[in-house]
C-alpha cells in the first residue's frame, strides 16, 4: 500500500507560510498542538503552518519529511459513558528540519519574517542549564534558542511568542532564564538582552492530553480503513486542556478559543498546573513503574488490576488530592475525570512509553505533593514512598530505563551497593537537595524496600541487592536475627539502617552439638487430588518419567569407550561417566558401588548397560548379583573381542526392551522430586526456596514424595526442622548424619562453617546459619519420615531427608540415585547445570529469568512483584505435572546438559 504524502491529494491541500517554529516531532506534540493549528487553518482562523526542528541527533525529521509532513491524528475516548471516536489528516506540519545537519536551514527558517510562535516539548530535561559555547547548532534547547533568537536580532526582525509544553513549573520563565543566562555567557551584548527581555513573550503554559502514540497492533486494520500507510499515525484521548498565562491581545493573534478547543488564557496558570501536574501526571509517574515491575504492560491493564486500581484511588484521594489549593469539590471532579481517561478503552498507553525520564518526572510531579503531606501531617505518604521505592528498584535493574546519561551511570555503578537507597536520596543532581536530610524519610522509603521476614527480626532485606540492613541499634556481641533465628553475632556496635555483611557479622558455629527431641503435633491434612501424571510402569511397580538408554561405567578407566558406544549406537544414549570404582577401599568403595547400583535401578532410564573394564576393584558381577531384568545388559571390556560393537548389539537388545513400554495414567501420590539450590542469593530463602516449600507441602499432601539433601547446608537451621521428625528413630538418625557430616569437616581439619561461597556473599549470604534458613524452606511444613544415608533409596512417601553434600551435581546425583523422578532447582545467581534426572531451575528472582531464559524454568520472583505464593505453587505443580507427563522438557534436558558426580570420602591407591 502507498505510503501518505501530498502526491494523495494532486494540489488540494493548502500551502500557508510558516509562522510556527516547533521544538519537537514526538507524539505528543503531533496529537495536541499541531492538531489544534489544524483546525484553527481548517476554519480560517490563522492561515499558518508548523516548520518542526528536530531537538536531537537522531529522531522522526527524515520519516516526516519522506510524508511531506503529513500525518493522521486518531482521537477516542468515552463521552457520557458512550464511545466516540474521529480521525484527522494533519497538513499543518510543512516540514522538518534536523539543525545537527541542517544549521544553516534552520537559521533561515527562524528568521523568516512569517515566524510569530515558537512551540516546544523537550520533556522535563529539556529546559535546563547547559555550560557550553555559541557555536552552529548547540547542544541544549534553550542554547539553540539563545542562538536562533541572536539571528533574529541581527536581522531586525521582531520577537516572538514562546508556547512552552514541558512539564516543569513556570516553563515559559524557565526558558526565558536560561535563554538570557546564555545571552550573558556568550558576551551578545546589553541591546540583545534588553530585546530579549522586552520584544520576546515567554509564556507559561499547562498542557493536558494523553497520547499513547502509534497504535502498532491496530495498523493493518487502520491501513485498510485509511486506504494508505501512515507510520506517523499517532492516537490519542479526545479530551484536551491547554492553560497559556499571557495577555488577551495575544490569544487573538492565534485565537484556539475561537475554535471551541479547550484552550484558556488566564493570569494565573498555578492552580491548573498542580492540579493537573499532581493529580494526573503525578499518578501516572507514582504508579507505572511499580506496575511495570509487576509484569503489567499498558495503564489500562494497571486499572483493570483490583491491586493497583484501589492502590490508585488511595494515592489519588488521599494522598495527592489534599495537597492541592483548589476547592474541594472541584478537585474531586477532576480526580475523577482522570481516573475515568485512565480506563479509557481505546488508549492503550504503554507503561515503558510513560517511564521515560522518570527521575526528573518525580522531581517534579511527585516531590512537592510528598514534601507538602508530611509538612501537612507529620507522616510520609505510604504509596508515593512505595512509588519512590519502586522507582529505585526499576533503575537499578536498568533493562528498560531510558535517562539522561548521567541518571543510568549512577544506577549502573550503585547498583550492587547496600546503601543504595541513601545514595539515590542524597543525590541532588536527582531532587535538587539531599532528600537523607528530611528526617524519616529514608526510613520511609526503605519501608517498601525492604523485607522484614519475621516479627523477631532486626535486619531486613533490600529487596533490590538482596543485602541486609539492621532495622534498630545492635550492640557488638548481639545476634544478629533474620527468619525469627540467629544467624550469627554482631562484631561491631551497628546503627539502625547500616549495612550488616561481613564486615560486621560473624557466624556462630562450632563443632558437633546434642539435640533434644521435642517433637511438634502435626498439623496435616492429605488432600484428594484427582489428578495424574503420564509415566512407565516398570515390571518392579516403580514409575518412571522418562524412557531413557543409560550406559553406567562400572569404573572411570571405560569412560571414552562407553561415548565411543553411545556414537556407534547412532540413538540417544546418555553416559554417567566418573573417575572411580577402582583404586578405592572399604566404605567409600561400598558408597561408590552402592550409589551406581542405586542409580541402575532408577525407573527413567528403560534400558541400562553396565560397563566394566574387567580387573577393577568395583567389579561387574557385584553389579550382576543386585541387578536383574530384562532392562539391563552386562558387558566386560577385556573379555571381549570388538567391545563397540558389543556394547552396540546390547544397547540395541535394551531400545528393544524400552520401546514396549508405555505411559499411563500414573496419581500424584507416585511422584517423587528432589529438592536442591545452588548459586543461591539473599532472595533463595525468600522467593524461591519457600516456593518449592509450598510445593512440597502440596505434593506431601497428596501422598508424594519429597526429598531435602545438601546436609551442610542445613548448620544453624537445624531446630527449625529435627522437631518434625515424625518419631524419636528418625529425629537419631537426622541427628546422626548432622554430626556426621561436621565430624567429617572437622577430621579433615576443616572449619564446619566455611561454607557461603564468593558469589553467595555477593549475593548477600553472609554465614552459614544465614544459608542454611534459606536452605531449608525448600523443606515446606511437612513431617520428616525418614532419613537416607548417601546411595540409598527411597522407603517411605512425605518428606525424606538425604545425606549428601552441597556440591551441586553430587548432591543432584543423590537425589536421582535415591530415585526422585525430577529435582527443582532454585538459584539466584544462575547454572546451566542438569543432572541425571530432569533438572527444573527456579529463579529467586524476575531478572534473572529475563536475562537466562535458557537456563531458567520458572520465575520465583514474581513473588517480589505481587503474585501469591499459592498461585505460584499451583502453577509450579501444574509446570511438574506437564515435565513428568513428558509434555515439556526442562531447559537443561533442551540443552543437552546431563551429569553426575560421585561423594567420595576415602584414600585413592
Amino acid at each position: 500500500m502507498k505510503r501518505l504524502n501530498r502526491s494523495h491529494f494532486d494540489g488540494q491541500l493548502p500551502s500557508w507560510p510558516e509562522r510556527i517554529v516547533q521544538f519537537g516531532e514526538g507524539n505528543f506534540l503531533r496529537a495536541f498542538a499541531d492538531w489544534m493549528v489544524d483546525i484553527l487553518n481548517e476554519r480560517g482562523l490563522f492561515g499558518g503552518r508548523i516548520a518542526i526542528v528536530q531537538p536531537l541527533p537522531c529522531g522522526q525529521v527524515p520519516a516526516l519529511n519522506q510524508q511531506d509532513g503529513l500525518y493522521t491524528v486518531l482521537l477516542r475516548g468515552l463521552e457520557n459513558g458512550r464511545p466516540v471516536e474521529s480521525r484527522r489528516l494533519i497538513s499543518a506540519v510543512s516540514r522538518g528540519l534536523n539543525p545537527y545537519e541542517q544549521w544553516e536551514e534552520t537559521v533561515a527558517c527562524f528568521c523568516q519574517p512569517t515566524i510569530r510562535f515558537v512551540i516546544s516539548n523537550t520533556t522535563e530535561a529539556g529546559i535546563v542549564p547547559c555550560d557550553e559555547p555559541l557555536r552552529p547548532c548547540p547542544q541544549s534547547f534553550p542554547a539553540k534558542v539563545a542562538a536562533l533568537l541572536y539571528e533574529r536580532f541581527r536581522r531586525g526582525l521582531p520577537g516572538l511568542v514562546f508556547l512552552p509544553c514541558e512539564l516543569i513549573d513556570r516553563n515559559g520563565d524557565n526558558l526565558q532564564r536560561i535563554v538570557l543566562q546564555h545571552a550573558v555567557a556568550w558576551n551578545l551584548g546589553d541591546q540583545f538582552l534588553a530585546w530579549l527581555r522586552e520584544k520576546n513573550h515567554f509564556l507559561n503554559t499547562l498542557v493536558d492530553r494523553i497520547v499513547p502514540g502509534h497504535p502498532a497492533t491496530e495498523m493493518a486494520r487502520l491501513r485498510d480503513e485509511l486506504g494508505y500507510d501512515d507510520p506517523l499515525l499517532v492516537a490519542g484521548e479526545s479530551f484536551h486542556l491547554w492553560v497559556i498565562e499571557g495577555p488577551p491581545s495575544l490569544a487573538e493573534e492565534i485565537p484556539f478559543h475561537r475554535a471551541g478547543l479547550n484552550v484558556v488564557w488566564t493570569d494565573n496558570l498555578e492552580p491548573y498546573r498542580t492540579r493537573k501536574v499532581r493529580i494526573l501526571n503525578g499518578t501516572h509517574t507514582a504508579t507505572v513503574l511499580a506496575a511495570h515491575l509487576a509484569g503489567l504492560k499498558t495503564v489500562g491493564e494497571m486499572m483493570s488490576d483490583p491491586n493497583f486500581s484501589r492502590l490508585i484511588r488511595e494515592l489519588v484521594f488521599d494522598e495527592i488530592v489534599p495537597t492541592v489549593p483548589l476547592p474541594a469539590d472541584e478537585k474531586r471532579a477532576y480526580a475523577e475525570s482522570v481516573l475515568e481517561r485512565f480506563q479509557n478503552p481505546f488508549i492503550h498507553h504503554e507503561l515503558l512509553t510513560i517511564a521515560l525520564n522518570s527521575v526528573s518526572k518525580w522531581k517534579t510531579r511527585c516531590l512537592p505533593t510528598l514534601l507538602d503531606f508530611h509538612r501537612a501531617t507529620g507522616r510520609f505518604p505510604k504509596h508515593l514512598t512505595y512509588s519512590l521505592a519502586a522507582l529505585i528498584e526499576f533503575y537499578r535493574q536498568g533493562k528498560h530505563a531510558r535517562d539522561e546519561a548521567h541518571v543510568l551511570q549512577f544506577f549502573r555503578e550503585h547498583r550492587d551497593s547496600p546503601t543504595l537507597v541513601a545514595d539515590t536520596l542524597a543525590n541532588t543532581s536527582f531532587w535538587g537537595c539531599d532528600l537523607t536530610k528530611i528526617s524519616g524519610l529514608l526510613q520511609a522509603v526503605q519501608i517498601p524496600v525492604l523485607l522484614r521476614l519475621n516479627h523477631r527480626d532486626n535486619v531486613a532485606v533490600i529487596t533490590c541487592t538482596g543485602h541486609k540492613v539492621a532495622t534498630t541499634d545492635i550492640s557488638s556481641g548481639r545476634d544478629i536475627i533474620k527468619y525469627g533465628q540467629p544467624i550469627g553475632v554482631a562484631t561491631a556496635d551497628i546503627a539502625a539502617g547500616q549495612a550488616v555483611h561481613t564486615h560486621n557479622l560473624r557466624t556462630k558455629l562450632a563443632g558437633i552439638e546434642t539435640y533434644s527431641y521435642t517433637p511438634i503435633p502435626a498439623e496435616w491434612t492429605p488432600v484428594t487430588d484427582p489428578r495424574t501424571f503420564d509415566g512407565y510402569r516398570r515390571d518392579n511397580g516403580e514409575v518412571g518419567i522418562r524412557n531413557e538408554l543409560w550406559i553406567i561405567p562400572t569404573v572411570g578407566c571405560v569412560n571414552e569407550t562407553a561415548e565411543a558406544m553411545a556414537r556407534a549406537f547412532g540413538g540417544e544414549v546418555f553416559v554417567w561417566k566418573h573417575p572411580y570404582g577402582c583404586s578405592q577401599l572399604g566404605d567409600d568403595l561400598a558408597m561408590t558401588h552402592r550409589l551406581l547400583v542405586s542409580l541402575a535401578r532408577h525407573p527413567n532410564a528403560g534400558g541400562v548397560l553396565l560397563l566394566g573394564l574387567g580387573c577393577e576393584n568395583n567389579t561387574l558381577d557385584s553389579f550382576r548379583a543386585e541387578l536383574q531384568g530384562a532392562r539391563y545388559q552386562f558387558l566386560s571390556a577385556q573379555q571381549t573381542g570388538d567391545e563397540i560393537a558389543e556394547g552396540v548389539r546390547a544397547l540395541r537388545a535394551l531400545a528393544e526392551v524400552a520401546a514396549t513400554a508405555r505411559r499411563e495414567p500414573v496419581p500424584l501420590s507416585e511422584l517423587r522430586v528432589g529438592l536442591k539450590c545452588g548459586g543461591s542469593d539473599a532472595f533463595s530463602g525468600i522467593t524461591a526456596n519457600p516456593l518449592v516449600g509450598a510445593f512440597s507441602d502440596r505434593l506431601v499432601a497428596r501422598g508424594g514424595t519429597t526429598v531435602l539433601t545438601e546436609v551442610p547446608e542445613m548448620f544453624g537451621a537445624e531446630t527449625c526442622f529435627l522437631n518434625r521428625c515424625v518419631n524419636r528413630d528418625v529425629f537419631d538418625r537426622a541427628v546422626a548424619m548432622l554430626n556426621g557430616f561436621k565430624k567429617y569437616y572437622l577430621d579433615h581439619g576443616q572449619p564446619v562453617y566455611e561454607n557461603p561461597s564468593p558469589g553467595n556473599k555477593e549475593g548477600g549470604i553472609t554465614t552459614l546459619e544465614e544459608k542454611s534458613l534459606g536452605c531449608i524452606q525448600k523443606g515446606g511444613t511437612a513431617p520428616i519420615v525418614d532419613v537416607l544415608d548417601h546411595g540409598d533409596r527411597l522407603r517411605s512417601r512425605g518428606l525424606n531427608l538425604l545425606s549428601g553434600p552441597g556440591n551441586d551435581i553430587v548432591a543432584c546425583t543423590a537425589l536421582a540415585a535415591a530415585g526422585v523422578h525430577l529435582i527443582l532447582f532454585t538459584t539466584g545467581r544462575g547454572t546451566p547445570l542438569g543432572g541425571p534426572v530432569p533438572t527444573l531451575k527456579i529463579s529467586t528472582r524476575s531478572a534473572l529469568a529475563e536475562r537466562k531464559p535458557h537456563w531458567i524454568d520458572f520465575d520465583a520472583g514474581r513473588l517480589l512483584g505481587g503474585a501469591t505464593m499459592d498461585a505460584l505453587a499451583d502453577e509450579l505443580l501444574a509446570q511438574v505435572i506437564e515435565i513428568a507427563s513428558g509434555r515439556r522438557k526442562t531447559r537443561a534436558e533442551e540443552n543437552g546438559f546431563r551429569e553426575i558426580a560421585l561423594f567420595k570420602n576415602g584414600v585413592t591407591l
